[in-house]
């Protein structure tokens, strides 16, 4: 399993609970005006807390309890995949201090308290992961993780503080890839798998509408229609190079397979922009969704011996 498999999944566990008790909330009708905010307040933050500490623990005990630990140590990983796992990291930062902001809105904060306490959640959760990282004898905390998850947390609570909304997102999406077959131990067996392990498949995304940047209105791209920009790789079958050692003592080595960045520019959909959620229940919901990059048409730019450009691809 990748390190990043592990941030993915939990913050993905994350939004679902989020997700599920606000719908909790909304059943037993404390969704109206009259709520008491001091009662919202304490089920966010100790909501909040016990979900990071149930995560935490559920963390722990199925993955690092079955490694060896020692004593703290650092790591230089900012090479490993074509720093693909950085984009992870910056995505898993940005989303959980967007969860973390909208449900303190629900919970009465002002937008800028609100926006502290994303970016404050986002950094204490991820910072955690490090610490467990660092007493692992297998792995090693990464300053460049941590460099990836400022990045993430960053780019919500700048937007956020100053425009109380989020008008440039990171998005994700996947198309398998030919090399899990590979190295399946690696790179994941089946889809379930390889949506996660398989950096490959995966391509991140910034979505913006340049005019509600500049909060200009323009018929040519309407509200809630965005440009994307992708990164991507390919030809990864280990973190540094191809060649390794499988499970026989076998050298395996693909060396010949090149591995290289991919760059794209396709369009996308802003779906809160798009529909202007009235209520904090829709536009979590929406949130949600909007994670991940819509698969439209794409141009695809690819440094394999020079800089190509491809119009056939459908991300």
């Amino acid at each position: 399993m990748l390190k990043f498999s592990k941030y993915i999944v939990f913050v993905i566990f994350y939004i679902s609970c989020a997700h599920t008790s606000l719908a909790q909330q909304k059943s037993l009708r404390l969704f109206n005006e009259n709520d008491s905010l001091k009662g919202r307040k304490q089920l966010v933050v100790y909501g909040g807390l016990g979900a990071a500490a149930g995560v935490h623990t559920l963390l722990y005990t199925a993955w690092y309890k079955n490694y060896p630990r020692g004593g703290f140590q650092f790591i230089d990983d900012s090479k490993e995949w074509l720093q693909m796992d950085k984009m992870g990291h910056a995505f898993s930062a940005y989303y959980l201090g967007v969860i973390s902001y909208e449900t303190s809105l629900w919970a009465g904060y002002s937008p800028r308290k609100a926006a502290r306490n994303g970016v404050v959640y986002a950094t204490l959760f991820q910072t955690m992961i490090e610490v467990f990282d660092g007493f692992s004898t297998q792995w090693g905390a990464s300053l460049s993780d941590v460099l990836a998850n400022s990045a993430g947390s960053a780019l919500f609570w700048s937007q956020a503080y100053v425009w109380n909304e989020q008008r440039v997102t990171l998005k994700y999406n996947f198309l398998s890839s030919p090399y899990a077959s590979l190295r399946p131990n690696l790179l994941g067996n089946g889809r379930t798998q390889t949506f996660l392990k398989d950096y490959n498949g995966q391509v991140y995304w910034l979505s913006f509408n340049p005019f509600t940047l500049l909060q200009k209105s323009n018929k040519l791209m309407p509200r809630g229609i965005n440009l994307a920009l992708g990164y991507g790789a390919t030809g990864m079958l280990g973190a540094h190079d191809n060649i390794w050692v499988d499970n026989n003592g076998m050298l395996m080595d693909y060396s010949h397979i090149q591995r290289s960045r991919r760059y794209y520019l396709s369009i996308d959909i802003d779906w809160i922009d798009l529909f202007k959620p009235k209520n904090q229940y829709t536009k979590l919901i929406l949130t949600a969704l909007n994670c991940i990059k819509v698969p439209l048409p794409s141009l695809g730019f690819y440094n394999d011996n020079g800089l190509k450009m491809s119009g056939h691809v459908f991300r």
